[in-house]
């Protein structure tokens, strides 16, 4: 039997304080999993950043070719400024002789006025070109700059391997196929730490403190109280919602291939193309120099057939158009064949200046280098 007043409400205080410790023993999985996918995602992040730098550097070489293309153009064009300059002067003093006509002058001297917007082309173009570079470099675009190198092959010339070598080295150097390889890692790291979700967890804790229904025994170590054990959490039943987050992981690492794919493709285009601009590059010097050695002569054989009166103005500034046309040539097949090659060192994830010897000559006798799925 109980009295009336037990059903009534009542109220005490109850004061306390502790202090608990709690270690995970075994996690099947769940922080293992979690430092993998903190290295590789720290090892994805690198190569990202080192794609951002191959680009940065590749910018710069494709702006620095560009401006010594401009300077190479202006000083071609001066000189044949200069050399029209003293043709005109030799047929205005012939002129005097009566060894020349006033048509003659006449001829010397649309070339030479010709040549005055051209040059000022040149000059604007080289403006335009440092502008890109300091831009590229982060300096303010008008800061002056010294070049040191000159338009030209390097020598001797490096050797460019065949086609499938050059993918076979991108796949072991190209920081966004590594950096596809890391995400991949990721992603599946991620999966085994949602699914260590459904699984349990045993940890030892233990706690110790004080409790009292009076603040004045908190200082008594005899109302001390302490527990210590070993735990195991399970978490049975979460509403499929471990389930739907390793589906939705899954469906990224199958994205992600896709990407992989796709994007070696387009290297592999990339690459065939760059390398053949490359040979192209390197034909196309071949033949602009054997143009500038004929024009050269050319315009030499004029010059002393016009001084015994063998030839006249005409020809003379027909030899210098060809030789004005052929050394601009020169210098534009320099240009292809210099951007050629930086492009094949940033598709296969070298910096301009790394030197190809890095790259084999050949493919490995296993063919390119498989991808994880395939190892897999």
């Amino acid at each position: 039997f109980l009295p009336p007043e037990a059903l009534g409400p009542y109220s005490f205080n109850d004061y306390a304080y502790s202090f608990r410790l709690e270690q995970p023993i075994y996690t099947f999985g769940r922080v293992s999993g979690a430092l993998d996918a903190a290295r590789q995602q720290l090892s994805a992040v690198k190569e990202e950043v080192r794609s951002v730098e191959s680009v940065v550097a590749r910018d710069v070489a494709i702006a620095y070719y560009d401006l010594l293309l401009a300077k190479r153009r202006r000083a071609v064009l001066e000189s044949v400024k200069a050399s029209q300059e003293r043709q005109l002067t030799q047929v205005k003093d012939r002129l005097a002789l009566e060894d020349a006509t006033r048509l003659d002058v006449l001829n010397s001297e649309v070339a030479l006025a010709n040549l005055r917007p051209q040059i000022l082309g040149a000059e604007n173009a080289m403006a335009v070109s440092l502008a890109r570079l300091n831009e590229v470099l982060g300096r303010p675009i008008d800061e002056p700059l010294e070049l040191l190198d000159r338009l030209e092959l390097p020598d001797p010339l490096p050797f460019v391997p065949g086609y499938r070598v050059l993918l076979e080295q991108a796949s072991r150097t190209r920081p966004e196929l590594l950096a596809f390889r890391y995400g991949r890692r990721v992603l599946e790291a991620g999966q085994k730490v949602t699914r260590a979700d459904t699984l349990p967890e045993i940890s030892a804790a233990g706690s110790i403190g004080i409790s009292s229904y009076d603040v004045s025994n908190l200082n008594d170590p005899s109302f001390r109280n302490w527990n210590v054990g070993v735990f195991l959490r399970w978490k049975l039943f979460d509403g499929f919602r471990t389930s739907s987050a390793v589906a939705r992981l899954e469906s990224q690492v199958i994205l992600n291939r896709l990407e992989e794919t796709a994007f070696r493709n387009a290297l592999a285009r990339e690459v065939e193309r760059s390398s053949g601009e490359w040979r192209r590059g390197l034909e196309a010097v071949e033949v602009a120099e054997l143009a500038v050695e004929q024009a050269l002569e050319a315009r030499r054989l004029a010059e002393e057939s016009f001084q015994w009166g063998a030839a006249s103005v005409l020809q003379i500034l027909e030899a210098q158009r060809s030789e004005q046309q052929a050394e601009l040539s020169q210098a534009e097949s320099y240009y292809v064949a210099l951007t050629a090659l930086a492009d094949v060192k940033f598709l296969v994830g070298l910096r301009p200046d790394a030197p190809l010897d890095v790259v084999p000559t050949v493919a490995s006798p296993t063919g390119p280098a498989p991808t994880e799925e395939q190892q897999r």
